[in-house]
């Protein structure tokens, strides 16, 4: 199992990258609301463990199954779920669902760019 991975779910990979204060992760493949809820909490346990307060996301390779109010849903909470860390987030040009959750997220206070 990768490092950072609790559980047999290949579709994610959670490490730090080679500056020890920054945590990466990385999705591939769809994503579901369910599996966003579940990846806040991977996140925020991984980073809690290792010392990080720094995350990057890369959504690269995600495909969202989420719709805009779903995603509204999920991302005005963010802020509080994930309150101490700065997180930067990667997406495809053509990605609607993550810059959308981004804008919410930030525009509720998140550190999220």
């Amino acid at each position: 199992m990768p490092a950072g991975q609790d559980d047999n779910d290949a579709r994610y990979a959670l490490s730090i990258i080679p500056d020890p204060d920054i945590a990466l992760f990385r999705w591939s493949g769809p994503i579901t609301l369910q599996d966003r809820k579940e990846n806040v909490r991977r996140m925020m346990g991984f980073c809690k463990v290792h010392g990080v307060k720094r995350l990057i996301i890369d959504g690269r390779e995600q495909e969202s199954k989420t719709d805009m109010v779903d995603s509204y849903d999920f991302a005005k909470d963010v802020p509080q779920e994930m309150q101490g860390l700065a997180i930067a987030v990667v997406h495809r040009a053509d990605d609607e669902s993550l810059p959308f959750i981004v804008t919410v997220a930030f525009n509720r206070g998140s550190g999220t760019r």
